[in-house]
């Protein structure tokens, strides 16, 4: 029964020497790959590239800009402002035509930014009554620079 074996014994052996050949080659081939880009340190700027996923809005505006147009807003305006009032001027300013969609869209990232801001101490708030999710627009939160 041995002598029947010794034969599929040597043909796999030959087999998994020469895949073990074949992964050792591999495994130089990463290290000298490893080793160039050790020498190389590849500088990228992240704010020109795109997001792989695409995201369902556009912006309204680009990065770091809806803070600005808050401030400029809140600076220009001595008072308490709202933050529909708010969503509104900046829709204004950059003479942008929105839908209901597209304006609760601006109206949410106005408010998130607001949040952050009031986070970093460069916002003062008075906080609107919640009635739920029940919404007419009477009970919004108010808004002014510190």
């Amino acid at each position: 029964m041995l002598e029947k074996l010794e034969p599929k014994h040597a043909e796999l052996k030959g087999q998994f020497e020469s895949i073990d050949a074949r992964v050792n080659k591999l495994r130089q081939q990463l290290s000298a790959l490893d080793q160039t880009f050790q020498l190389h340190e590849i500088q990228i700027d992240p704010t020109g590239l795109r997001p792989v996923v695409p995201h369902d809005h556009r912006r309204l505006v680009p990065h770091g800009q809806m803070s600005r147009q808050i401030r400029s807003i809140l600076t220009n305006r001595h008072d308490w402002a709202s933050t529909a009032e708010i969503a509104r001027r900046i829709i204004h300013q950059l003479n942008a035509t929105v839908d209901d969609d597209a304006y609760a869209y601006v109206h949410i990232a106005v408010r998130r930014r607001l949040r952050g801001m009031l986070r970093e101490g460069q916002v003062q708030r008075i906080q609107g009554i919640s009635k739920g999710r029940c919404y007419d627009g009477s009970n919004q939160s108010l808004w002014r620079l510190r």
